[in-house]
């Protein structure tokens, strides 16, 4: 079985791009009218203690209907496994990939023709990926500047923490970059197929020697280029891409070996209960006031309105939770867009337990909703915290618990 150790990619541009509605923004008008740049999957595939195998997709998010019939595929293929299937959150990706109304705004656009090719695409590259255990492996932080800061307030996050995961086969080194950034250089008016900066990242670090490169979106919720891009135009996609790829380090000085040998992980499916947005938007009226608050507010509430009118928003769904760690590091997988202050907490409840450092992958195995702080001012984020206040707090400590048992 496989054609490639370790690691390999595709693309699942699909193969009419004209014509798709693309996901992300609620104030796009129109369809897709083709391609700027190809959207891939690429794929890490690891042997040790057990298999683990992690897929990230150049796609909004990952609906629960994808994470099954690809965890299907994937068992056949590799036999008992951990898998984790991740989008990296570009808003200029087919939006008819998706069954869920929270990816897709209520709007019903599924396109079962590119689904079934999609499904295809991925199960050769499960096929052609063989799961191997490296000869080496580093962690590797670094800081990002200039990319992103706090999506409502330029003032905060001006400095954001990433991690890359290094592992050596063959005299082949493949890369795995994590840090929270809504990839969003490109706005509602872009209608071309691209995986914004994302693309233009991984572009650039294969040009620095990796054999593979693939990107884990971390917490995010709160963090965006809203402040830090130029324009919204693939010229300056490629500016913040290449900035993020420059800061993302793999020197000696800020990486450490980890021990493959030492590897544990859980896995929890929690009952979530999702509030009835009619009732949240009875709370809140529009915002009259300029400044960035107000405006975030009334996204929010535009979201809201929507999904008040969807016959099939759900009442209640499944959230997958995975714990792996490695030496003593770890990540977290989450069908959340988790916020800064989420991951603090975790990270410091990690800390507690002896991990010194926490990866986060959001838009993992399903999606549903924000991970939001609950104080401070109502924004967009606040807002679009879809899951109850219960569940919410179940979460947290399930997330927690999680932590200290591995």
């Amino acid at each position: 079985m496989g054609l490639g150790p370790l690691f390999y990619e595709k693309p699942i541009t699909p193969p009419n791009p004209i014509g798709h509605p693309l996901a992300g923004y609620i104030a796009r008008r129109g369809k897709s009218q083709g391609v700027h740049d190809d959207i891939f999957a690429r794929l890490l595939a690891l042997d040790s203690e057990e298999t683990l195998v992690a897929l990230s997709l150049d796609l909004l998010g990952v609906d629960d209907q994808i994470y099954s019939d690809l965890a299907r595929i994937a068992e056949r293929i590799y036999g008992s496994s951990l898998l984790i299937v991740s989008a990296t959150h570009t808003h200029s990706a087919p939006a008819t990939l998706f069954r869920s109304p929270l990816l897709t705004f209520c709007g019903e656009c599924f396109d079962g023709d590119y689904y079934a090719y999609f499904l295809s695409v991925v199960e050769e590259l499960f096929s052609e990926t063989q799961a191997v255990r490296p000869e080496s492996a580093h962690l590797c932080r670094s800081s990002v500047r200039g990319v992103a800061t706090d999506r409502n307030d330029p003032a905060k996050h001006q400095v954001l923490s990433a991690y890359s995961l290094v592992f050596n086969y063959g005299g082949s080194r493949t890369l795995l970059f994590n840090v929270g950034v809504h990839p969003t250089v490109l706005g509602p008016e872009n209608l071309l197929i691209s995986s914004d900066l994302v693309g233009y990242a991984v572009q650039r670090l294969k040009s620095k020697g990796f054999g593979g490169v693939l990107f884990f979106n971390g917490a995010a919720g709160n963090i965006s280029t809203r402040f830090t891009r130029r324009s919204q135009s693939f010229e300056e996609a490629r500016r913040l891409g290449y900035l993020l790829a420059d800061q993302v380090g793999a020197s000696p000085g800020n990486c450490k070996a980890l021990a493959l040998d030492d590897v544990a992980s859980r896995q929890e499916r929690l009952d979530v209960e999702l509030k009835d947005p009619r009732r949240i938007l009875s709370s809140y009226k529009p915002s009259e006031r300029g400044g960035r608050v107000g405006e975030s507010l009334n996204e929010g509430l535009l979201l809201l309105e929507r999904f008040s009118r969807c016959p099939n928003y759900p009442s209640r769904e499944t959230a997958l939770l995975q714990a792996i760690r490695l030496g003593d590091a770890a990540i977290v997988a989450v069908p959340f867009e988790l916020h800064t202050d989420i991951y603090g907490g975790l990270a410091q409840a990690a800390e507690e337990h002896g991990i010194k450092d926490l990866l986060i992958f959001s838009y993992s195995n399903g999606y549903l909703g924000y991970l939001s702080s609950t104080e401070g001012e109502v924004t967009y984020e606040r807002l679009a915290q879809l899951i109850s206040d219960r569940t919410f707090a179940e979460v947290k400590s399930t997330l927690t618990r999680m932590l200290a048992s591995l």
